[in-house]
């Protein structure tokens, strides 16, 4: 989740454009962003080491599945998924204790480990703060105000002693920065042996990259079925098997090549 809770209506434009893109995801196609990373890209070292906390192998697990789960971080993986589980500092807060106030700059990403939180939001008109959400022994807060260097746009409160992981402005923006530019290169390697795609300029194939959104599908799934209305998705194979059945109505369904 990010700075509010996706479950509740929306307050912001940014709040707005998170529950759009939950909606695409859960139909296989995701929006292209803009550029949401500050500082801007120029100013972050995508060399620098990340700080490192030890973590048992139950709480990196926790933290590799949790992060897994979070579209922002879906293109961090392998060497790039440990670091970044490894990043977070162990935080233990008691009862009562504000982890982000609402109206305040983000400096940290949050996953909640164990305990309980409550997501309180204060009316744009005033008034009391309303509790929105509650979160118990999991879950991930924050992001939002650091991609978009935006305010907080709710506050987050313990409601019981918790054991949080907190993740810092600078390696959030460096391992996002540093796995885009992967994803980047790996990509645009693939589609230059594409054959749809060889006759493309370079820029045109880099900006096919940059949107470009995997997908893991397993054996037996399908992934297009014939006959679908809401065809939104253009699929390429990157790895892996597929077959392509052709359903005739006077004859037997084929395989096509």
């Amino acid at each position: 989740m990010g700075d509010m809770p996706e479950d509740q209506g929306p307050v912001d434009e940014a709040e707005q454009e998170r529950q759009e893109e939950q909606k695409r995801q859960k139909r296989g196609t995701r929006k292209r962003r803009g550029s949401v990373s500050a500082p801007p890209t120029a100013t972050i070292d995508t060399n620098l080491e990340l700080r490192k906390f030890e973590k048992s192998p139950e709480n990196l697990e926790f933290l590799k599945q949790t992060l897994a789960g979070n579209f922002i971080f879906s293109e961090v993986r392998g060497a790039d998924q440990e670091a970044l589980a490894c990043a977070f500092e162990e935080m233990r807060q008691p009862a009562g204790y504000t982890v982000m106030k609402q109206g305040d700059a983000g400096d940290n990403y949050y996953v909640l480990r164990s305990g309980t939180v409550e997501i309180y939001v204060t009316p744009k008109d005033g008034g009391d703060p309303i509790c929105v959400l509650t979160l118990t022994d999991k879950g991930y807060f924050g992001e939002l105000a650091l991609m978009y260097h935006a305010p907080r746009a709710a506050s987050v409160i313990c409601k019981t002693d918790c054991v949080l992981e907190a993740l810092d402005g600078t390696s959030f923006h460096t391992i996002l920065r540093r796995s885009g530019m992967n994803k980047r290169q790996e990509y645009h390697s693939f589609l230059r042996e594409v054959p749809i795609m060889q006759n493309l300029e370079p820029s045109d194939i880099g900006k096919i990259a940059d949107v470009l959104v995997r997908q893991e599908f397993k054996d037996g799934d399908h992934i297009i079925r014939q006959g679908d209305e809401d065809a939104e998705t253009f699929y390429i194979l990157y790895e892996g098997f597929a077959r392509a059945i052709l359903d005739k109505k006077d004859g037997p369904s084929m395989e096509v090549q």
